[in-house]
């Protein structure tokens, strides 16, 4: 058997392997010219508004590391890499926050989606993406219109426990301000802590501790942690904030995934429809909808738009840019 020295090694020395440095990304695009990007924002709900995700095509013959060093830099939620298909698909697509690869989620799926048809010039109404998950189903009712992604059954966890006291503290709120439900941890693909607040609390006075969050996330095996209060405005059932410091996310503007999981919650198991609003820390409102018709999986939609497209990407190495081109929002 190999010591426990030896083995810890070959750990460092696989890490070593799958890490490169910032100062390598010219490197990488001088040896991939045909890179080019699209920042899509997705769950627009108005002018610049939504959450960006950069989509990026003609990585191939990127390794899983250039691959993650680009959505380093990159520094979005997530960073989608539109590749090849397997059989059965129309496309692959890997998926990268600024720390791992992850197999699944509704942001990046939606971008991948709204990308991959706007480079093929695509009119088709339905598409089969291959991720981590197997192959998602992306619907639409007209070419044009929003795509919908079908997300994974929801489940259900309990989360690592902690005192009304440890949860207020988190989000810098007295405990008067959660409501009596304990914490919950729900999936629709990642892990989230859903956390709910009385009615009269404003979202805006939430001050995370953000290692607190990092720690109790890690605890419960988790993304991040979402506190969310039943909304007052009209056609609105609920709003939200997310926070996933151990992902590097410290605020992520728009989250399908907290939709997907929190729409489960709400639902209990019936067949719903709910419109969720978020304005995370960047201040780019987004609108997501999530509709539930068990035994079905539930589906998330929202408007998509490109922000951005260009030829090799820009933050990366801006001496390479040969094109780019920004398209205001409607």
């Amino acid at each position: 058997m190999r010591s426990e020295r030896s083995l810890g090694l070959a750990r460092a020395e696989r890490r070593s392997r799958m890490t490169l440095a910032l100062s390598d990304l010219p490197q990488i695009i001088a040896r991939h010219p045909e890179l080019s990007l699209r920042q899509i924002d997705v769950f627009c709900d108005g002018p610049r508004s939504g959450n960006p995700a950069m989509v990026v095509f003609g990585g191939d013959g990127l390794s899983a590391a250039a691959m993650q060093a680009i959505a380093s830099a990159v520094n979005l939620s997530e960073t989608v890499f539109i590749l090849a298909p397997t059989k059965g698909a129309d496309y692959r697509a890997r998926i990268f926050t600024a720390r791992r690869e992850i197999p699944f989620a509704g942001h990046p799926a939606l971008a991948a989606v709204h990308a991959f048809a706007e480079e093929t010039g695509s009119d088709a109404l339905d598409l089969i993406q291959a991720d981590g998950l197997g192959q998602t189903e992306m619907v639409r009712d007209r070419p044009g219109g929003d795509w919908r992604v079908a997300l994974p059954a929801p489940r259900f966890d309990k989360p690592a426990p902690r005192t009304p006291s440890e949860i207020a503290a988190m989000l810098g709120l007295p405990v008067e301000a959660l409501t009596p439900e304990p914490p919950h941890l729900v999936a629709t693909g990642v892990r989230w802590l859903l956390v709910g607040l009385r009615a009269d609390t404003a979202l805006g006075d939430v001050r995370p501790d953000h290692p607190a969050i990092a720690e109790w996330s890690r605890a419960s095996k988790s993304v991040g942690l979402v506190p969310f209060v039943r909304s007052r405005r009209a056609g609105v059932d609920a709003e939200l904030r997310s926070f996933a410091p151990a992902e590097g996310i410290y605020e992520d503007p728009v989250c399908g995934s907290c939709a997907g999981a929190l729409a489960a919650l709400l639902s209990g198991g019936q067949a719903q429809s709910f419109t969720f609003l978020q304005n995370g820390g960047a201040k780019r409102p987004g609108r997501m909808r999530v509709r539930l018709a068990p035994p079905s999986p539930p589906t998330l939609s929202g408007r998509t738009i490109t922000a951005i497209r260009g030829v090799t990407c820009p933050v990366l190495a801006p001496s390479l840019i040969i094109k780019t081109k920004e398209t205001p929002h409607d």
